[in-house]
């Protein structure tokens, strides 16, 4: 991707840098900056998923190296996942850390490698592989700021004028598209 533009994290639209609001969907670049993960547990808890996006910028409300901490050292277990309000994910990652234990124990110190208890076994490890690999790709993504938090804005007044894209925006938003095709 060219620097001169950039893509919206709502709807992956390309977008010059020098807008401050996306030309498909007019998100407020300006605005998606204050926009936290406190606001997008509470959208998660009213169910309300489409009101949150997902930013590789750090929100405000989030300590980097407090979250690093937690996904390198918890992670195992879905620490990071739960700070997030990403519920499900962490059961994952916590189930995951299980089967390995379960795994370590019938595999290793019970030597069961044969028959119906021998194939859960082989799943309990396939799992537990998976759960590793996505603890240790979140850990490298945190890591070097490629981890994608999930952030939301606070409920606002749909007709201000601030939402709508002004005349010059909409005029380079056309010409980008009549360029790409």
């Amino acid at each position: 991707m060219n620097k001169e533009f950039k893509r919206c994290p709502r709807c992956n639209f390309k977008t010059p840098n020098d807008m401050g609001r996306c030309g498909n969907c007019g998100l407020n670049f300006i605005k998606f900056k204050d926009a936290t993960n406190a606001e997008a547990k509470s959208a998660f808890r009213m169910g309300e998923k489409e009101r949150v996006l997902h930013s590789r910028q750090t929100p405000p409300d989030i300590n980097k190296w407090t979250f690093f901490l937690k996904s390198l050292l918890g992670g195992w277990f879905g620490l990071h996942y739960f700070s997030l309000g990403k519920i499900w994910r962490g059961l994952f990652q916590a189930l995951g850390t299980v089967f390995a234990f379960v795994y370590s124990y019938f595999a290793v110190v019970k030597n069961v490698r044969t028959g119906y208890s021998g194939n859960l076994i082989l799943i309990c490890g396939i799992i537990w592989v998976a759960s590793l690999v996505i603890w240790i790709a979140d850990t490298i993504a945190v890591m070097f700021n490629r981890f994608k938090y999930p952030v939301s804005l606070p409920y606002s007044n749909t007709g201000d004028k601030d939402d709508k894209l002004t005349k010059q925006e909409n005029i380079v938003v056309k010409n980008i598209d009549s360029e790409e095709k």
